[in-house]
């Protein structure tokens, strides 16, 4: 089995152009230094959060699932293919993930 594929996601924009402006507003504030170096600190974690999340690859690894999230190797995970016991499909909604209560009663 040879499986390799690249789901990209373009809000990470938005993520890298308000990590950014957040910078340059760190920037042109630099007279007060304490306000500046929060505000520098916030634009790079939005600039790394971005590039970690830019695209999710799913790849066949042998005897194991790797998945891998962004440019950065930060978030990689691989599973066993003898640790899956089942396989479904199933559709989600733009809600799904958010913590509603009910997902986790």
């Amino acid at each position: 089995m040879n499986y390799c594929h690249t789901q990209k996601a373009p809000l990470h924009l938005l993520l890298h152009g308000m990590g950014l402006a957040i910078l340059l507003w760190a920037w042109r504030s630099k007279a007060e230094l304490p306000a500046a170096v929060i505000l520098g600190f916030i634009g790079l974690i939005l600039i790394f959060t971005a590039l970690m999340f830019t695209n999710m690859t799913v790849r066949d690894d042998g005897d194991f699932l790797a998945i891998r999230f962004g440019l950065l190797p930060v978030c990689r995970h691989r599973i066993r293919y003898a640790d899956i016991t089942s396989v479904e499909s199933g559709r989600t909604s733009i809600i799904d993930g958010w913590g509603s209560i009910e997902s986790s009663i």
